[in-house]
């Protein structure tokens, strides 16, 4: 919408913070925000206007987009996933001469669901440490090393006159990441894959889940006691006497007396669908290399089928769980050329550039990586072709 690209394409990707700390985002990322909530515009935005001249910035301050915009339940009524993979991932460009050089890389099209990462308006969040102090549980979205949400918590506001046995009292803090509507008669399950990242302070976390009817909500809570770096595969069975879910999303619930940020956890996928398990019933193969156009306008495509193994064929595609015409039970496809992986695919073949193979050996192997909806991931077996089949006109220009 609006050109998503407009900000990362003009404004920098670099941040005045180490990229590995996932606490600043870069100038691009601020600007955008701007774009959409309203807030200010960094500090440290260079501009050229004469000097003296006002920045005339009260108008998108007061017309962000999402304030013309309406919210609707995330996912459908039967099948939810995110890996948080953002439209613009920033990663640290290893190629570049210059030392941890930032640049985005582009993933419109494999673009998941985004949570909310704050518990209240952009606008409220700019001004949080200006009023009464409380906690606050909030999130910030990371690239590397994978796609994922990290959750933390900290004290807001001004401290000034504040008794500080009274704010370390526990407290039940919530942040919600996800508004759904999805059915709860038990035929539905959410896991979560999270990454424990406490120490030594006791701290009761978990999540939440949100039941409403026309009268009623109900929350329920499933705590995690989960240590640091460790990993934990959470199942929740989404079931309500009435009742749908509508919400998920992050709780804390302890005291907790320190102005400085605290991470709680470290959440790399969400997913919600139906018990029934998808049957790892296809397979990925014929992979070659398909040469198209005419000359001098020659394409090189890598391009497959997938199948259904016949002897798996007596399950039924679980319902509720998406299936696409061109890809059938695969959401994408990752691409790798002798362990380097060059790109996703969203049909059934991938575009080549003779500088995704022109760096590696005399001969390359290839393996196609697809990706289930709701389930795991599906390798094609490893064919090898001489880079000469690879590359463009036979030669390493582009």
């Amino acid at each position: 919408m609006f050109g998503p690209a407009w900000a990362y394409e003009h404004f920098s990707a670099s941040s005045s913070q180490d990229i590995s700390s996932g606490i600043k985002s870069s100038i691009a990322d601020q600007v955008d925000a701007s774009m959409w909530t309203g807030i200010c515009l960094p500090d440290e935005l260079y501009c050229d206007c004469r000097e003296g001249k006002p920045h005339h910035t009260d108008f998108y301050q007061s017309h962000a987009i999402i304030e013309f915009a309406q919210e609707y339940p995330t996912g459908s009524s039967r099948f939810f996933e995110t890996r948080f993979v953002q439209a613009f991932q920033r990663c640290i460009d290893n190629a570049s001469n210059q030392p941890r050089k930032v640049r985005y890389w582009p993933t419109l099209g494999s673009q998941d669901p985004m949570p909310n990462l704050i518990p209240m308006s952009a606008k409220q969040w700019q001004a949080v440490n200006e009023g009464p102090i409380f906690r606050v549980l909030y999130g910030e979205l990371r690239s590397e090393p994978t796609s994922s949400l990290t959750i933390l918590t900290k004290l807001a506001g001004c401290y000034e006159g504040e008794d500080s046995h009274s704010i370390s009292k526990p407290q039940m803090t919530r942040l919600c990441l996800y508004n759904l509507r999805m059915i709860a008669d038990g035929s539905l399950e959410a896991t979560i894959e999270v990454q424990g990242k406490l120490f030594e302070e006791e701290i009761a976390h978990g999540i939440y889940l949100a039941y409403a009817d026309h009268v009623s909500r109900t929350l329920t809570y499933s705590n995690w006691d989960v240590h640091l770096h460790e990993h934990i595969l959470s199942h929740i069975p989404i079931q309500h006497e009435s009742g749908d879910l509508v919400e998920i999303g992050v709780y804390m619930d302890s005291g907790f007396d320190r102005s400085t940020p605290l991470v709680l956890m470290e959440i790399t996928r969400i997913i919600i669908k139906p018990k029934q398990a998808v049957a790892a019933a296809y397979a990925i193969g014929d992979v070659h290399v398909k040469e198209r156009g005419d000359s001098p306008n020659v394409q090189k495509r890598i391009t497959w089928k997938w199948e259904r193994i016949p002897q798996r064929k007596g399950r039924d595609w679980p319902q509720g769980i998406p299936w696409s015409r061109t890809t059938g039970p695969f959401s994408s496809f990752t691409v790798r050329t002798s362990g380097k992986v060059i790109g996703e695919a969203y049909c059934i073949e991938f575009p080549l550039k003779n500088s995704d193979v022109e760096d590696l050996g005399d001969e390359i192997t290839i393996i196609v990586v697809g990706h289930v909806f709701g389930a795991g991931d599906v390798n094609s077996p490893s064919i090898s072709i001489p880079k000469a089949d690879l590359l463009i006109n036979g030669d390493k220009s582009e």
